[in-house]
């Protein structure tokens, strides 16, 4: 199948996210989770989880770019579905065509 076909991604947003050097904590109330702004000096919660303007530019981008990714995934796969779909309905009517032709020559013994 096309997902078979497809290797991961070398740099990961998980990856992304364990190298950033700023604590990944983001706590729930803080300005980050509700929606505030984000500047180059953003510390959420009195300094637990600093984050950097850069940090959440690579996490934004990473995560376009998965999307991206997941969806051309999803589209061969999609494909290759439709494929397979057409594939076994040719059978069908193969199949269909051999068992009438197989009642055609019963019922002409019968006669």
């Amino acid at each position: 199948m096309a997902s078979q076909r497809h290797g991961k991604k070398e740099g990961s947003l998980k990856d992304l996210f364990n190298k950033t050097p700023a604590k990944k904590t983001i706590l729930l109330g803080s300005p980050v989770a509700e929606g505030g702004e984000v500047s180059d000096t953003s510390q959420v919660d009195g300094g637990e989880a600093p984050l950097t303007r850069t940090f959440m530019e690579q996490l934004f981008g990473s995560l376009c770019e998965d999307f991206v990714t997941l969806k051309w995934k999803i589209a061969a796969e999609v494909k290759d579905l439709r494929r397979e779909v057409t594939d076994l309905g040719q059978r069908v009517d193969t199949l269909e065509q051999t068992h009438d032709t197989r009642e055609e020559e019963v019922d002409s013994h019968r006669r």
